[in-house]
């Protein structure tokens, strides 16, 4: 905070509240609750729709990968050889500077 501005009265009573507040650090959790929380979580169980659009989902993902890879291997020749034929056409793009620099 810019000490030359004032705090204003909303911060000055939140921090004198805290001030006062007594310390709770040492306060520990009542006998049991680590049970009940872990029995909750345990308790909570999915629908079968999600669960079952989960596993088709996750299915799907795996064969598209499969067919991605596979659609790029068969294909890696004809992908190899119209990058050769750009880079032909492109030419050497440093030749092609040296030639116009000698050309005038």
């Amino acid at each position: 905070m810019n000490p030359l501005q004032p705090t204003p009265p909303e911060w000055a009573r939140l921090a004198a509240a805290a001030r006062r507040a007594a310390d709770v650090s040492d306060a520990a959790a009542p006998y049991g609750f680590a049970v009940r929380v872990v029995a909750r979580a345990m308790g909570i169980t999915q629908p079968a729709a999600a669960s079952l659009f989960a596993r088709f989902s996750l299915r799907a993902l795996g064969f598209a990968c499969l067919l991605a890879i596979a659609s790029v291997a068969l294909n890696y020749g004809a992908i190899v050889n119209a990058m050769q034929e750009d880079i032909a056409t492109l030419g050497e793009p440093v030749a092609l500077v040296d030639s116009s620099d000698q050309a005038s």
